[in-house]
């Protein structure tokens, strides 16, 4: 598994975290960029469960649109990556995000069939009393 899956399972778990009230969720912000793309990259963020900022001293990740290949973590646990990155932890995202949904789908129609069952039972009992 490489660094960016890494981060990208981090992420996703943080996300389900903030969804279930657990945590706050990631920040992110984007540097080296007019405000137009960044406006893009904010709405694409929120898309996937970030939270992005404009300005905030010590975010999630902080993405820089520069050729910097590096992945880098500072003491505040930031990790600094470049665009290319952010693509990929995007991507990743997403399908995980499809993911979770199918999952939540497939639950609530088995739990809906059990609940089906259950009355049914009821009244089957209450039909055998009467």
């Amino acid at each position: 598994m490489s660094i960016l899956e890494k981060i990208a399972e981090e992420m996703a778990e943080k996300i389900s975290n903030a969804s279930a009230n657990k945590a706050i969720k990631p920040t992110i912000v984007f540097c080296g960029c007019n405000p137009q793309v960044k406006k893009d990259m904010h709405k694409r963020a929120k898309r996937v469960g970030l939270n992005p900022a404009y300005s905030i001293k010590h975010p999630t990740i902080k993405v820089e649109l520069q050729n910097n290949r590096k992945i880098e973590t500072d003491k505040y646990k930031t990790i600094s990556m470049d665009y290319e990155h952010f693509e990929f932890i995007y991507r990743y995202l997403e399908s995980w995000e499809y993911k979770l949904e199918n999952i939540d789908l497939s639950f609530t129609i088995k739990k809906s069939k059990v609940f089906i069952e259950n009355i049914e039972e009821l009244v089957r009992v209450n039909l055998i009393k009467n």
